[in-house]
């Protein structure tokens, strides 16, 4: 009976978790598989390859709205990533297995991202990675010991 509430904890955090993924591919691939889907054109590759680039230029030069949401919201968009998904699967109970397969997804959406013709930033997949750290370290303090 133990295992139960367990069991009923893990299934919560995988629902969670789906629906976090589905939010966040729907954020960052809507509008370019829509216009794929539609047979639209699909615009210019932009890409920065230059790591911290972007963030120094959004520091330097955006304003507090445009901050937040640019670097506030990369970091936000991944914390439940790593808050979630060492709940779902014991193996990202660990901080390095957690932060790569966190690093992977966000590398696999800033791909999919530039072959759709949106903006490629590695500054995101930083801050994305970063989040994901952030909602790991909360998961170990707080959530850690009700497996």
């Amino acid at each position: 009976m133990a295992s139960r509430p367990h069991r009923s904890r893990a299934r919560l955090c995988a629902a969670a978790l789906a629906l976090w993924a589905a939010a966040v591919l729907a954020l960052t691939l809507g509008s370019g598989l829509a216009a794929l889907v539609c047979g639209a054109p699909l615009a210019r590759h932009a890409a920065n390859w230059r790591p911290f680039v972007s963030i120094i230029n959004q520091l330097r030069w955006g304003t507090r709205a445009q901050i937040w949401r640019q670097l506030g919201g990369n970091l936000l968009l991944f914390f439940p990533f790593g808050l979630l998904a060492p709940s779902v699967w014991p193996r990202l109970r660990r901080f390095v297995p957690a932060l790569l397969c966190a690093a992977a997804g966000s590398a696999a959406i800033e791909g999919a991202q530039y072959f759709l013709g949106r903006m490629t930033d590695v500054d995101d997949l930083l801050l994305n990675t970063a989040g994901a750290a952030l909602g790991w370290l909360c998961w170990f303090l707080f959530c850690r010991g009700r497996r």
